[in-house]
């Protein structure tokens, strides 16, 4: 991109940004409509200007006008007290006021390369955690008619989304030419993965406007589970199907294995939640059907000749050794780390927030640190912990997954309201994403909704503890957002 391009284009952003922003002060739905769509789309206007890094800043700019916009009330006297203090469990107050203090004390570590690299890794771990309050007030105020109208949103953008993709896909299979300039839209940006080795053919991965397939399918990963809930709890059914199908098609198409996956454990975990007692019977019959597949399966697979969904559906079913492999470094690796004592004899004080690796990526001085990781298990989630926060960060931090954790002992009386389940099965997947790839860490739209559902299950889980009743058929209900009408 020549100057006289860039400074166009940033001055018609700035101008766009200035607008966007008086919009945003004016009114909390605005900011939040704004921090949405800047999430979905920043990576496409990244494929149009050539994948450049430094436009993701744009997510981090909306999130901190969106914190400061709900807060600035609260912190002029011009609102009343935010009252998600009183409903969050004592332990998680504990829990996090840990573990951001140390995230605080680690950002002054000896070790760090540069402030800049601080300044980074703080962005990893604190940027997104105001997004609680915020999650907490729209599930306390919103009403049946604020949640359809983000429900419609919502849906928009993921039907959009996957039409995209469903392009790019059918492009790709039937080996369709299209002009460069579409080409560079359809596919996934330059420096991600395009093609997933397998046996001796390639799946295509499939991105849709955004960076990179596993982006795309951690995009309809989160924002899936509100839509589902809404629906849910208005009794629309059907609409669930068909929205369920539109989700599990882009995931399909996409090639992340471990988004489907993680699609299919949020609704094997929200009907084991409800239907505890035919749980058994299903699992039987489902694991049959797999077994079977797996017996008929073939050893060798053809060339690039067979390239489509058979091609996918293989692909899919072919890893029970793969997440035997992916377990061995999600827990074994760190445990081994802790057991025997590094390499460098920093585990206890740590190394520094941003000084693993990650974070340097956007100041091209990445590296990685030499504390006794094998190659094959850098990715882990805990290892990114234990070499920037010590051992008492890796403490703090499980103390703190802990505690969100805790809210399923509340399923019990909250397992007909669909947000809770929803906030709750989110927070997992995001617990199980960051064990896997430590880069999660530093995707702050994957955590701007993590910490946005913690927030509703605080809420959701104030009432399933003390607003409970008995319905017809003599189950426990919570009460749900079908019932504010």
């Amino acid at each position: 991109m020549d100057t006289i391009t860039l400074i166009l284009v940033l001055a018609l952003i700035s101008l766009l940004g200035l607008v966007i922003l008086t919009g945003m002060f004016r009114s909390l739905k605005f900011s939040l409509l704004v921090v949405l769509l800047v999430i979905t789309f920043v990576d496409l206007i990244r494929k149009l200007l050539g994948g450049e890094l430094w436009l993701l800043v744009a997510i981090d700019v909306s999130l901190l006008f969106l914190v400061f916009r709900f807060y600035a009330p609260y912190l002029l006297g011009s609102r009343r007290q935010l009252g998600i203090g009183k409903e969050m469990d004592p332990l998680l107050k504990l829990a996090l006021g840990l573990y951001v203090s140390i995230v605080l004390i680690q950002a002054l570590n000896p070790n760090v390369p540069s402030w800049l690299v601080a300044l980074a890794g703080l962005r990893s771990y604190l940027l997104a955690i105001p997004l609680i309050g915020v999650g907490w007030y729209v599930a306390s105020t919103w009403r049946v008619k604020d949640y359809e109208r983000a429900s419609r949103v919502i849906r928009v953008l993921i039907v959009l989304s996957v039409l995209v993709g469903m392009l790019a896909f059918i492009t790709q299979a039937f080996g369709i030419a299209t002009q460069p300039y579409l080409s560079s839209v359809l596919l996934p940006i330059e420096g991600e993965h395009v093609i997933h080795s397998f046996g001796l053919a390639n799946v295509e991965l499939i991105s849709s406007f955004f960076a990179g397939s596993k982006r795309w399918a951690r995009y309809l990963l989160f924002l899936y589970p509100f839509v589902w809930a809404y629906f849910t709890a208005v009794g629309k059914r059907g609409a669930v199907l068909y929205f369920s199908g539109v989700v599990l098609f882009g995931l399909f198409i996409s090639g992340s294995r471990e988004g489907l996956v993680l699609f299919l454990f949020f609704h094997a975990a929200r009907y084991a939640i409800s239907n505890i007692g035919r749980l058994v019977a299903y699992a039987g019959v489902v694991g049959m059907v797999v077994l079977l597949i797996l017996a008929v399966y073939p050893t060798s697979y053809p060339g690039r000749g067979d390239e489509g969904l058979l091609l996918r559906a293989r692909f899919y079913l072919s890893v029970p050794e793969d997440w035997i492999y992916r377990a061995r470094y999600m827990f074994g690796a760190p445990a081994d780390l802790i057991l025997t004592g590094g390499e460098t004899g920093s585990l206890l004080t740590g190394n520094g927030v941003g000084s693993y690796g990650q974070e340097t990526r956007l100041l091209a001085t990445r590296r990685e640190l030499p504390i006794g990781i094998p190659s094959w298990a850098r990715d882990a989630g805990l290892l990114k912990i234990i070499g920037e926060l010590g051992i008492p960060g890796l403490i703090a931090f499980i103390m703190l997954q802990a505690a969100i954790l805790r809210y399923g002992r509340m399923l019990r009386t909250g397992r007909n309201d669909p947000f809770f389940i929803a906030a709750f099965l989110s927070a997992v997947i995001w617990l199980v994403l960051f064990l896997k790839s430590h880069p999660t860490l530093s995707d702050q739209m994957v955590n701007a909704f993590y910490w946005f559902y913690v927030g509703v299950l605080i809420h959701r889980g104030a009432l399933a503890r003390r607003l409970t009743f008995q319905v017809p058929g003599g189950s426990t209900s919570c009460i749900h957002v079908g019932s504010r009408r």
